[in-house]
């Protein structure tokens, strides 16, 4: 099982008890009453088999596997299947200076969420990426043109639904660069580049 896949709910139920046990838990400490006994086998094994606990003893643990699915996920909220975790990504602002005038490269986005929203042209942080790296990745990525970046300051973006709920929360290193080279793809899967 890849660990960034989302685990079944009664799955993540389990995760979540062992986490806030302190030497483990056994079988009857934690199966709901309300869960079939074949149902919840089934559940468990398939954790033990994915390697998110272990069984020592009587006492089920969390390997680390399991411990590092739980990182990622989070503050995670069992009941309603969200995180408080909000994500880190880069903007690779690039701007050209000519006599008078400046120009900012925008992309009109193709992708949900932000589908036909104008945007400066950015996305996620890798594990161990700087966010200059991370700038300079998704340019190239997403309009064919390379840079070298700085990072300039950061901005939080949050967007809410129709309901006025919170769906997106990203906090922003903004990268900026004055000079780009490449040919701009002004179309792609990404979005239009403009």
């Amino acid at each position: 099982m890849n660990t960034t896949e989302l685990l079944h709910p009664l799955q993540l139920q389990v995760l979540e008890q062992i986490r806030l046990a302190t030497n483990g838990l056994r079988y009857s400490q934690m199966r709901p009453a309300e869960i079939e006994n074949d149902l919840y086998n089934y559940h468990l094994k398939r954790l033990v088999t994915n390697n998110f606990i272990v069984k020592r003893e009587n006492n089920y643990f969390l390997t680390v596997t399991g411990k590092k699915y739980l990182m990622e996920l989070q503050p995670y909220e069992i009941q309603t299947g969200t995180t408080h975790k909000f994500k880190v990504a880069a903007l690779a602002l690039v701007v050209e200076r000519s006599n008078s005038s400046i120009s900012v490269l925008y992309q009109v986005r193709r992708r949900e969420p932000s589908r036909g929203a104008v945007e400066i042209v950015g996305g996620g942080i890798r594990r161990g990426e700087s966010a200059a790296d991370a700038a300079k990745r998704r340019l190239k990525e997403e309009t064919g043109l390379e840079a070298t970046f700085a990072v300039l300051g950061s901005i939080r973006k949050t967007r809410f639904d129709q309901n006025g709920s919170l769906y997106s929360d990203i906090w922003y290193q903004v990268c900026g660069t004055e000079t780009s080279v490449g040919m701009l793809q002004k179309e792609n899967s990404f979005g239009q580049n403009i």
